[in-house]
């Protein structure tokens, strides 16, 4: 557990299936947000110390926080395509809620449906 929580300023993100297992396993280190006012207002210019992202939008949701690096603005291409957008650069998992099921879950969906095909 954080202490001394109420004076960290945390980035609160959602994410896809997919894309929150590819961070949880340190597969990823870095989330795109395509440059618009919503995000010019969360993004442009703030220092983080987490980001906390969650898969869904249910009380129990699989829940993980990061160490919140940097945040650069990018004009080029990433995993989002070409244009202006926001690189949230991501350090170490400190925390996680529900996410050894959700992963689980997802690794016995590809082995079920590799059984299938063959």
């Amino acid at each position: 557990m954080i202490e001394n929580e109420k004076d960290l300023k945390i980035l609160y993100l959602t994410l896809k299936k997919e894309h929150f297992i590819d961070i949880y396993l340190g597969k990823k280190k870095v989330e795109y947000r395509w440059k618009k006012p919503y995000w010019d207002v969360r993004l442009a210019n703030k220092k983080y110390d987490i980001v906390q992202f969650t898969n869904g939008y249910t009380v129990d949701r699989p829940t993980m926080r990061l160490e919140h690096v940097r945040t650069r603005l990018i004009n080029g291409s990433s995993p989002l395509g070409n244009g202006e957008q926001y690189a949230v650069v991501l350090g170490d998992l400190l925390e996680s809620w529900k996410c050894e099921q959700l992963v689980m879950d997802e690794f016995i969906e590809e082995r079920v449906s590799k059984l299938k095909q063959s």
